[in-house]
């Protein structure tokens, strides 16, 4: 259950840098996966 959570929430991170045009929001998003992911 868990991972099929965490797939879909990678997801939807994913498909929001795919579509986002902000720098900002890029580089939260790697700082955030970075701490999530070492």
């Amino acid at each position: 259950m868990a991972n099929i959570l965490w797939g879909f929430f990678l997801k939807k991170l994913t498909l929001h840098t795919l579509t986002s045009k902000s720098s900002d929001d890029n580089i939260f998003l790697n700082s955030f996966l970075g701490v999530l992911l070492p």
